[in-house]
């Protein structure tokens, strides 16, 4: 993913950006559904929520950031 951000615009950054991050998005959903599915699953930090709950909300606020990021420089 930090490639694709000093690529140069166009497609290759896109080719960069998303399998790594499909590939963190799917450790993150996956860690987050077996934790609300089993339970236990993730480390907790001190108040007792699992850490995989932060993962998956920073890797849709990475992609929501790069989506945003995307569409006005085109403009």
């Amino acid at each position: 993913m930090l490639a694709a951000q000093v690529a140069s615009p166009g497609k290759l950054k896109n080719y960069l950006f998303y399998p790594a991050w499909a590939l963190v998005f799917i450790i993150a959903a996956l860690g987050t559904g077996l934790e609300i599915t089993n339970g236990n699953v993730c480390p907790r930090n001190s108040s007792g929520v699992p850490l995989c709950y932060f993962s998956f909300v920073l890797c849709v606020a990475i992609f929501l950031f790069y989506l945003f990021t995307s569409n006005t420089t085109r403009r």
